[in-house]
C-alpha cells in the first residue's frame, strides 16, 4: 500500500510496496514520480487527481516488466481525522497466479468446445449408426445415421423406447442390453436381423453395446453401435449358392476333380471320387506332398510345380502313377489337366486339376496291340471318346477361365458348358455312342430354357442322324445359342421366336437358327464372344467338316451349319 499526500510525494508505505517501487524510508517527501518502478502505471498520476477531484475509488489491472507479474491497482481518497481529502491510498493487490489460472481455464474451454464440436460432428456425420439409451431403454441421443435405419426421425426418437418405436427389433436384442446394463461388460458383434419402418424388407446388421458409466463406476445409460451389413450377408449367400452349385456338380463328375492353393498345392477342395481313390486319407488344408507322399518323385508334383510358376495350363494326356492303399500298392493310369485360377489381383492362385482313370484304356490297348484284328476297333473307339471329352473339356475350361470377370462368373458359365457336355452325353450313353438323331440333341440342349415346339421354339423339317462327334459340336454349338438367346436374343422375353430348319440334300445337312421378334433390343456381335464366338465361327467347322455362318438381320441372329450327313452304323440292337 502506498499513501500519497494531495503533491504525489510519498506520505506513508508497506514493506511490500518495496518490491515494485524502489522506496525507503528516506524517501518519504518525494515525488513518486522521481521514484524507480517496475510496475508499468504511467496513469498512476492521473488517477490519483482524478480520485482526488471525483472522490471516486478507481481500479485498474497493470504488469510489472520484465517479469510479467499482474496487480489490480484500487486508488481511493485519503481522508484525514477531521474528514479532510489530503491525498490518496493506493493498493497493489497480486492477482499473478489467478491471472493465470482464469487463462489456463479459459483454454481449457476453448479446447473442451472445439473437442465437443469435433466429437458432434462426428456423431452426426458418420456412417455408422449410434444411439444412447438410458436404464429403461429411453433414447436419450441417435445420430442421423440411426435415425434413417430406424425410419424415424432422431428427435422422434427422444424420450421415447426403444420398444415402441422397434417392437420387433427390440424383442431380439432386448435380453442382450439388460446383460450389458447389469453385468457392465460390453457385447460386441451381435448378429441382428428384422424390418424397421424404413424397409420392408428384412435388413441385416451388426450391433456393439457397451455401458456408460459415471465417476463412482456406476452404469446409467447403455450405448450402441450399428453397422449395415445387408448387401455384404445378400453377397455372401450368393457366393455360397454359386460356391454350393459347383460343388454340387464336381461332387457328382466322375473323373477326380480338386482345387488346390498356394505354392505348396494345399487342398481346398476335392471331390468324393477322388477321396475315395485315396483311401480316404484326410486332404483338407493339406498339401500334396503331405497328403499323398508317394507322389514325390513321380512327376505329379512337379507339373503342379509348373503351372504355379509360369500360369500356363497342363494336358497330360497318359502318365503312370502308384497310389498306396491300405498300405498295398496300387498302380494306375491316368489322364491329367491341370489349369491356374487367380486371385483378385490377378496373380496365380493355385491350381484346378481335372484327372481321369485310363487304366482300361491303356489295357483295351495292350491287348489290343496282342491282338490285331481287335486293336484299330477298341483303342481307336476309346481313344477318340476320352481324347474328344477331354479336349472338349480342356477348351471349355480354358477359355472360360480366359474370359470370366470374375470367380462367379466362371463358376457359372463353366457350370453351364459342362452341364450341356453332360446331357450331349447322357443321349450318346443311351445309344451305346453309336450317335443320335438331330432333333433328339436340339430337344435336350434346349429343353432346360424352352420346348421345342412350342410357343417359343419350333423345330422345322428333316431329322438327320449325327455321329458322336457331331453330336457334341452341334450340342455345345446349340447351348451357345441358346443361352444368347436367354441373355440377349429370342427368348429373353416373350415377344421372341427360335426357328430351327433342317434340311438333308446331296449328302449335306443344313441346319439354320434363326430368331424373330427381337426388335430394336436385337443382339449384335458383340453378344456372341469369347467361346461361344470362337465355337460358333471356327471349332465347328473344323469339328463338323463342313462350313458356318452367321450375321445379325433386322430381327435377330440367323446362323447356318452345313457339315456332311453321317452314316449310321449298324448296332447289335439294330440287328
Amino acid at each position: 500500500t502506498l499513501f500519497l499526500d494531495s503533491q504525489m510525494c510519498v506520505r506513508l508505505y508497506t514493506p511490500k510496496l518495496s518490491e515494485l517501487f524502489g522506496v525507503r524510508e528516506r524517501d518519504i517527501g518525494r515525488p513518486i514520480a522521481d521514484l524507480a518502478s517496475k510496475v508499468n502505471y504511467t496513469e498512476l498520476q492521473d488517477d490519483a487527481r482524478q480520485v482526488a477531484r471525483t472522490l471516486q475509488p478507481l481500479e485498474r489491472e497493470v504488469e510489472t516488466e520484465p517479469t510479467g507479474e499482474v496487480y489490480i491497482v484500487r486508488v481511493r481518497p485519503y481522508r484525514t481525522v477531521d474528514d479532510k481529502i489530503d491525498g490518496c491510498v493506493v493498493t497493489f493487490f497480486d492477482i499473478t497466479q489467478r491471472k493465470r489460472n482464469e487463462e489456463q481455464l479459459a483454454r481449457n474451454a476453448e479446447t473442451l468446445a472445439r473437442q465437443y464440436a469435433e466429437l458432434e460432428t462426428l456423431y452426426d456425420t458418420t456412417p455408422v449408426g449410434l444411439s444412447l439409451v438410458d436404464k429403461d431403454m429411453r433414447y436419450l441421443r441417435i445420430n442421423r445415421t440411426l435415425a434413417a435405419i430406424n425410419g424415424l426421425a432422431a428427435d422422434d426418437h427422444i424420450g421415447r423406447t426403444q420398444d415402441e418405436l422397434l417392437p420387433e427389433i427390440d424383442e431380439n436384442i432386448s435380453n442382450i442390453q439388460l446383460k450389458v446394463l447389469e453385468t457392465g461388460e460390453a457385447e460386441t458383434g451381435v448378429e441382428v436381423s428384422g424390418k424397421t419402418p424404413a424397409a420392408d424388407e428384412e435388413r441385416h446388421w451388426i450391433t456393439d453395446y457397451f455401458p456408460v458409466k459415471d465417476r463412482d463406476g456406476k452404469v446409467f445409460a447403455l450405448g450402441t453401435v450399428v453397422r449395415d451389413v445387408t448387401e455384404s450377408v445378400r453377397l455372401r449367400a450368393a457366393l455360397e449358392e454359386s460356391e454350393a452349385r459347383l460343388r454340387r456338380l464336381f461332387d457328382q463328375a466322375p473323373a477326380y476333380i480338386a482345387l488346390h492353393e498356394g505354392p505348396e498345392h494345399r487342398y481346398i477342395y476335392f471331390n468324393p471320387v477322388l477321396h475315395d481313390t485315396l483311401g480316404g486319407r484326410a486332404l483338407k488344408d493339406r498339401s500334396i506332398a503331405e497328403a499323398v507322399p508317394e507322389l514325390d518323385g513321380q512327376g505329379v508334383i512337379e507339373r503342379f510345380d509348373r503351372v504355379f510358376e509360369t500360369g500356363r495350363p497342363d494336358y497330360t494326356e497318359e502318365f503312370h502313377a502308384v497310389l498306396i492303399i491300405d498300405g498295398e500298392e496300387r498302380g494306375g493310369w491316368y489322364r491329367q489337366i491341370l489349369q491356374p485360377w487367380y486371385d483378385s489381383q490377378g496373380q496365380v492362385g493355385g491350381v484346378m486339376s481335372f484327372a481321369f482313370d485310363i487304366s482300361d484304356i491303356v489295357e483295351s490297348r495292350r491287348r489290343a496291340e496282342e491282338s490285331e484284328e481287335r486293336k484299330d476297333v477298341l483303342l481307336n473307339e476309346l481313344q477318340h471318346r476320352v481324347k474328344n471329352t477331354l479336349a472338349t473339356t480342356l477348351s471349355v475350361m480354358r477359355f472360360t477361365g480366359r474370359n470370366a470377370v470374375s470367380i462367379e462368373d466362371m463358376t457359372e458359365r463353366l457350370e453351364e458348358r459342362i452341364t450341356a457336355i453332360a446331357r450331349t452325353h447322357d443321349t450318346l450313353t443311351q445309344s451305346s455312342w453309336a450317335g443320335d438323331h438331330l432333333r433328339a440333341l436340339c430337344e435336350r440342349q434346349i429343353s432346360p430354357y424352352a420346348d421345342v415346339d412350342g410357343e417359343r421354339v419350333r423345330y422345322e423339317g428333316d431329322d438327320p442322324f449325327v455321329n458322336p462327334k457331331q453330336a457334341l459340336a452341334i450340342g455345345l454349338a446349340l447351348h451357345e445359342l441358346t443361352t444368347n438367346a436367354v441373355k440377349y436374343g429370342a427368348l429373353r422375353n416373350g415377344a421372341g421366336q427360335v426357328v430351327l430348319t433342317v434340311a438333308v440334300e446331296d449328302g449335306e445337312v443344313r441346319l439354320q437358327w434363326r430368331e424373330r421378334g427381337v426388335g430394336q433390343t436385337r443382339p449384335d456381335e458383340a453378344t456372341v464372344s469369347g467361346f461361344g464366338s470362337f465355337l460358333l465361327t471356327r471349332i465347328l467347322k473344323s469339328e463338323l467338316g463342313g462350313d458356318t455362318e452367321m450375321h445379325f438381320g433386322d430381327d435377330g441372329v440367323v446362323y447356318d451349319i452345313r457339315f456332311p450327313a453321317a452314316r449310321r452304323a449298324v448296332t447289335e440292337t439294330d440287328q
